[in-house]
């Protein structure tokens, strides 16, 4: 006999032998496409943890670092966003900035910031850890938080047309 058929209830729960089969191909499918897009989305955000790292170290480089500035080390300190501080801290083995060498700190929320000469705050930071050094510390300050450059800030990243983008609010920065 040709066609589906039907197996006995206590089988497979009167699923007809092609409809078992569609439902197994239907679960693998999903399986290696639930896998596609947890890797597509991992890759996208380690992505843009690279991207970010990138303009940390770009920032860092063209900034006219003040007599007050560590003379050894550049120390990027990086609150919340572990992939960002992941990625930094496995590529900077080495790395100066002039006679600098370059340190990734992985800042907890409530630590000083004194030792910090870039400051990455991740906007899903809890708020008070969002607080920037006083004035006293010459720290760039850069944030992915929303209205971060208005807020004080130096530098507020941000993604438009799928392209990560920068504001620089130049008075904070002369401040700093």
């Amino acid at each position: 006999r040709s066609g589906p058929q039907r197996l006995p209830a206590a089988e497979c729960g009167s699923v007809t032998v092609s409809g078992a089969r569609a439902v197994l191909l239907w679960l693998a499918w999903m399986a290696t496409t639930v896998g596609v897009r947890t890797e597509a989305a991992d890759s996208a955000v380690n992505r843009e943890d690279q991207l970010k790292a990138g303009y940390l170290l770009n920032f860092a480089k063209l900034v006219e670092w003040p007599a007050t500035a560590p003379a050894d080390t550049l120390t990027i300190c990086v609150v919340g966003a572990a992939g960002l501080y992941d990625t930094l801290a496995s590529g900077l083995g080495g790395k100066r900035i002039g006679n600098r060498a370059l340190a990734a700190y992985k800042l907890a929320e409530n630590e000083s910031r004194d030792r910090c000469s870039v400051l990455y705050v991740d906007a899903a930071a809890p708020s008070q850890a969002r607080t920037l050094p006083d004035r006293t510390t010459a720290a760039l300050t850069v944030s992915d938080a929303k209205n971060f450059a208005r807020s004080g800030g130096i530098i507020e990243l941000f993604t438009e047309k799928n392209r990560l983008r920068f504001i620089i609010n130049l008075e904070n920065a002369r401040l700093a």
